[in-house]
């Protein structure tokens, strides 16, 4: 199964791709793209445990939507194996910024390159059907 998240003129999109889940993580592809540059990462892990906070990402993305109204500051999520953050940013008139950066790691943790993409969302519902794409996506496995 792939998911894509697009920026709304469509050049700027995350992909995610083969989500499996085994012993309670979940394991999946990332890439982004801009227009013209791509970067990509495999292995990303994420808790596979529906609802935790920590390392759940469409909780942490449904937490996003239930805070619609706005929050000072970021918020983050990161996977387990480091290779995939998501920052969010909420923006004046109800739109968040969703950025999304991926990296290599190297054995003791420290990432050897990245790249990120923004992704722009609507706060409230258009950040609720993606938890709920989100979810589908990675509990289909």
């Amino acid at each position: 199964m792939t998911m894509v998240i697009r920026e709304c003129d469509g050049e700027v999109a995350v992909h995610l791709r083969g989500a499996t889940s085994q012993h309670g993580f979940v394991t999946f592809g990332v890439e982004i793209s801009g227009s013209g540059p791509r970067a990509e990462t495999y292995g990303v892990t994420a808790d596979g445990t529906v609802g935790d906070l920590s390392h759940d990402l469409d909780a942490f993305v449904r937490q996003l939507a239930e805070g619609f109204r706005g929050w000072p500051g970021a918020r983050s999520w990161s996977a387990l194996s480091g290779n995939l953050t998501v920052i969010a940013e909420h923006r004046p008139g109800g739109h968040v910024d969703l950025t999304w950066t991926i990296g290599s790691t190297c054995r003791q943790g420290a990432a050897r390159w990245n790249a990120s993409v923004v992704i722009t969302v609507d706060a409230g519902e258009d950040m609720r059907h993606l938890a709920a794409d989100l979810q589908a996506f990675l509990h289909s496995s």
